[in-house]
């Protein structure tokens, strides 16, 4: 047995840093040991997540009991529509019991919500079956515990079967990170009591008896594949009595489609008017009429005239500053 946990753990761990550098995380969806999303034995108030989409999830527990032996719980659990979970489950040992879950999430406000369940049993199932029922309320809130930060979950019911003795259920539950940064935040503490497990005939465990306290670790499902996450349980249950004392170690497959996100139609937007340039007319130039003086001529011939009386001027002027050859005495 001692091997068998060895082996369990070893496959945990290398499962938690294997996966974690390069899973995406999901901190719903996490089986009971009768397949209802929740603690150790002890259900939430949180349906196993789910969108539009439904989810299904697979799942397998062993469980040694000291007194008992092995048995062996088989299930497979549905959600869907956000606030609704279903599951079924097998527990057989030199019985075979079959468990029926139905959960309904009916208020959910920040980080609190209320849900109604019910478990229904067919107990012996192929000898002399007998049947029970539990229902629940449960309320999970966001709390610390030991001045770490939980997920609690309070839980009354009330158990229907043939004795009708002793039948009103509590519980509690605790779920908060285990060693964050040593497990990347993978890794959580998993700690609930009450007098109700997750049948009325367990096979590990005797809360009818004093109750039962139980302790756990979980490996919170991560993504290895598309759509597709993996979960991992160790328990400890009914850690304080010797007479139902158990361990046990569970593993599950989750398939959760997430709806396909359609990029949002681009608003069309009314394009201005380009402006429409307006074409330069240009006036043709029309030649002037040259303008007649009164004398008769033009003013291109006043102005030719004007230039050779000017030139005319200024050569009399040079002639009569310039020294006649009569006054410059000859060298002999």
């Amino acid at each position: 047995m001692k091997g068998l946990l060895r082996t369990a753990a070893c496959v945990l761990l290398i499962t938690i840093f294997g996966l974690s550098p390069i899973a995406a995380q999901s901190d719903e969806g996490n089986p009971t040991m009768g397949g209802v999303n929740g603690y150790l034995v002890i259900p939430s108030a949180l349906p196993v997540a789910s969108t539009k989409n439904a989810t299904i999830t697979t799942g397998y527990s062993a469980i040694y009991d000291f007194s008992k032996g092995f048995a062996h719980i088989p299930y497979i659990q549905f959600g869907f529509a956000h606030d609704f979970e279903a599951s079924l489950a097998v527990d057989i040992a030199d019985k075979a019991d079959m468990l029926l879950n139905a959960k309904w999430r009916f208020l959910e406000k920040g980080t609190t919500s209320l849900s109604f369940g019910v478990v229904g049993q067919m107990l012996e199932v192929g000898k002399t079956p007998t049947f029970a029922a539990q229902t629940y309320l449960a309320s999970t809130f966001n709390s610390t515990f030991i001045s770490w930060p939980s997920k609690t979950t309070l839980l009354v019911g009330y158990t229907f079967d043939n004795s009708l003795n002793t039948d009103i259920d509590f519980g509690m539950g605790f779920q908060a990170p285990l060693f964050k940064k040593l497990f990347k935040g993978n890794v959580d503490f998993l700690i609930d009591f009450g007098n109700v497990s997750y049948s009325k005939a367990p096979s590990g465990g005797n809360p009818t008896d004093r109750g039962m306290l139980n302790i756990g670790m979980r490996l919170l499902p991560v993504e290895f594949m598309q759509f597709t996450f993996v979960a991992a349980d160790l328990r400890v249950i009914d850690i304080l009595d010797h007479s139902g004392r158990a361990v046990s170690a569970g593993i599950s497959i989750s398939f959760r489609p997430r709806p396909v996100e359609r990029p949002e139609p681009m608003p069309i937007v009314a394009s201005e008017p380009e402006p429409v340039e307006t074409p330069i007319i240009e006036e043709p130039v029309t030649e002037q009429p040259d303008l007649v003086s009164s004398d008769g001529g033009t003013d291109e011939d006043e102005g030719v005239d004007e230039v050779g009386n000017e030139e005319e001027s200024t050569l009399e002027t040079v002639e009569t500053t310039l020294p006649s050859s009569e006054s410059v005495p000859e060298n002999e």
